[in-house]
């Protein structure tokens, strides 16, 4: 993929596409509502169209995250970009927020959850 994206942050989020992936990352002490969600997935959508892109999702900074978001970004709007997704949960917090989106959402697209940066890496290059 050759669309490329400089950092850009809305809300609580902080977003860029390099290498073909979709890098998310939260402020400090982020509380992501549904609200959130929706406007970083229309800029996404204003971006790059209707092309899939794997994502990268550091939850590290994530301090809690609404039900609403959670099923949005299961939703087939919340999902229309997205290829597959590694999520880095390397703190409490971040751990029980993926549990909860793994488990109660289902999310549509592969989805797997990883402590280690490299490892999420690794297994993302496959949807590239």
């Amino acid at each position: 993929m050759d669309i490329e994206v400089q950092e850009t942050t809305i809300g609580v989020i902080v977003f860029k596409i390099e290498d073909g992936i979709l890098f998310f990352s939260f402020t400090p002490n982020a509380i992501y509502e549904e609200d959130n969600s929706k406007r970083v997935i229309a800029n996404l959508r204003e971006l790059i169209g209707d092309v899939k892109i794997p994502v990268f999702v550091d939850g590290t900074n994530l301090l809690s995250m609404s039900a609403g978001a959670r099923t949005y970004h299961t939703s087939s709007e919340g999902t229309h970009n997205i290829k597959a997704t590694a999520i880095l949960a390397n703190s409490l917090m971040a751990k029980v927020t993926a549990t909860l989106y793994m488990g109660l959402n289902k999310p549509p697209q592969p989805t797997r959850v990883f402590t280690d940066k490299q490892e999420a890496f690794a297994w993302l290059q496959q949807y590239k």
